[in-house]
C-alpha cells in the first residue's frame, strides 16, 4: 500500500515521467492498479489524466 501511495504522489507531481515509469514497471497488479485508483481519487489530476489512467488498468 506505502508503494501505491507513493506511486499516485509521484503521479500528481510529476505525471509524464510517471506514465512512463509505469509502462515498464514489473509492480504486481494490486500495487499498479491501487496507485492508478488513488491518482484517480485525487482532486490534484486533470479529468483528461484521469481517463488515461483508467484505460492503463490491469485486469485479471
Amino acid at each position: 500500500m506505502a508503494v501505491a501511495w507513493a506511486i499516485s504522489i509521484c503521479l500528481i507531481k510529476h505525471y509524464n515521467e510517471t506514465v512512463e515509469y509505469l509502462k515498464i514497471a514489473n509492480l504486481d497488479r494490486f500495487t499498479y492498479n491501487k496507485a492508478l485508483q488513488k491518482a484517480i481519487e485525487s482532486y490534484r489530476i486533470t479529468d483528461t489524466q484521469k481517463e488515461i489512467l483508467r484505460g492503463m488498468k490491469k485486469e485479471s
